[in-house]
């Protein structure tokens, strides 16, 4: 499911929301989600999960094309971890 899919399912289901408002909220969501995630805060959505940033070592890559060696440097990847209740599903 994308965005656009997530719009359209819950402007089904809520009926008295104008779709435009259930666009802009879920974008001022994803906006504040992805803000907190840039700035290393911790996000937890109760019943969902907890997003976090790791951060990844660096390391020596290949390049797959010529086989050569390259360095990784290192970088910060977004980790997700589901709740108890969706491991459940």
């Amino acid at each position: 499911m994308n965005k656009s899919d997530l719009v359209a399912n819950l402007s089904k289901k809520i009926t008295y929301i104008k779709r435009r408002d259930i666009e802009e909220g879920i974008s001022v969501l994803l906006s504040k989600l992805s803000a907190s995630l840039e700035s290393k805060e911790r996000v937890e959505i109760r019943g969902f999960g907890s997003f976090s940033c790791r951060k990844r070592k660096a390391r020596m890559g290949r390049n797959p094309k010529t086989g050569t060696s390259i360095n990784i440097h290192s970088k910060y990847h977004v980790f997700f971890r589901a709740s108890k209740f969706l491991k459940k599903i």
